[in-house]
């Protein structure tokens, strides 16, 4: 395996620039057709940044073939492992316009509520590294919990057991200093209760957001449907204008068939 390091220098200039950028996103400064689409898919979540233009969903500036978006799974193992990682939620795929990311990162943090969410277990961009870092350092209202490899070389139970490669890539023996090494929870839903107010959010399991990848639909999402729907009375815009019920369709819908 290979261990990438970055020279602290270099670590304190770019994180100083990314602070002034990305980290400064909020509700706020959605422009006014702009969107957050919240897809439920059972045991995860896709989360799309999108415009509204002549009545379609189109990408936001930045992202010229494919939405920007967070893809969130709850865990579910890997290769017949021991490797509960507390039953968290995972980032599985990542794709956002420049300056968006912890953006949409928050409100999957929110999505996941006490269940938590973690980073990729195999491999972790340079720019995902700095916000789990910024959250592990500097974000009051978010909590973490360590977890483990899989030989339980700091704890003896193994329902904090992972797969930390992605930790051990960037820090190699040092993994569990790593912010990629821990589940993290956030306090409170202020970034999805100020985008129900301001109704720019929305909430699907019916109609299908093209995308770039396919997800099998999962199981048991009635109570995640209530938590974001319950925050608050924002209404659907066309061309969503059905209100979700909380019962999952029988079949997968079109575009996120199994692959």
């Amino acid at each position: 395996m290979i261990h990438r390091t970055l020279p602290f220098k270099n670590i304190h200039h770019s994180w100083t620039r990314f602070m002034l950028s990305e980290a400064a996103k909020s509700p706020d400064e959605l422009p006014e057709h702009w969107r957050v689409i919240v897809k439920d898919l059972g045991d995860s979540f896709l989360i799309s940044l999108v415009q509204l233009k002549e009545n379609k969903w189109e990408p936001v500036p930045g992202r010229s073939t494919s939405f920007s978006s967070v893809l969130m799974s709850k865990w579910q193992g890997l290769m017949g492992l021991k490797a509960p990682c507390l039953d968290a939620y995972v980032i599985s795929h990542t794709a956002a316009a420049p300056g968006w990311g912890p953006f949409l990162y928050d409100i999957a943090l929110e999505l996941a509520g006490e269940d938590g969410l973690m980073p990729d277990r195999q491999t972790v961009s340079e720019e995902a590294l700095r916000v789990w870092k910024y959250y592990q350092d500097n974000r009051p209202d978010i909590t973490w919990k360590q977890l483990d490899d899989l030989f339980n070389s700091l704890t003896p139970e193994e329902k904090d057991n992972c797969l930390q490669d992605s930790a051990e890539d960037w820090s190699s023996d040092d993994w569990p200093r790593s912010p990629l090494s821990k589940v993290y929870y956030k306090q409170n839903t202020d970034i999805i209760n100020k985008l129900v107010l301001s109704k720019k959010i929305i909430l699907v399991s019916d109609e299908t957001i093209q995308e770039d990848f396919q997800q099998d639909v999962k199981r048991g999402h009635s109570r995640h449907k209530k938590r974001l729907i319950g925050l608050g009375g924002n209404k659907n815009v066309p061309p969503y204008t059905k209100r979700p019920g909380f019962k999952r369709s029988k079949s997968a819908p079109p575009g996120f068939g199994g692959s």
